[in-house]
């Protein structure tokens, strides 16, 4: 894989997940309210500002980013 190409995707997928995990600590109490009743978390009086889908989006993007990462990075140093 050539090393600008690595490094675009590795850029990309960082900036998308960074940008997913600062969106789901910016929309805290609908990641609560998605997950109510699940690991002890209590949700908020208030109503959430995000719906449940947008908070699973977000999950789906940021784990996807970070799992991206690591299989380019791994497919670039040659593991």
């Amino acid at each position: 894989m050539d090393i600008t190409l690595a490094a675009s995707l590795l850029a990309l997928l960082a900036v998308a997940s960074m940008g997913a995990g600062i969106w789901l600590l910016l929309h805290l109490t609908a990641l609560t309210a998605a997950f109510r009743g699940n690991a002890d978390l209590v949700a908020s009086p208030r109503q959430p500002r995000a719906s449940r889908t947008q908070v699973l989006a977000a999950l789906a993007i940021f784990n996807i980013g970070w799992i991206g990462s690591l299989v380019i990075w791994s497919i670039a140093i040659g593991a």
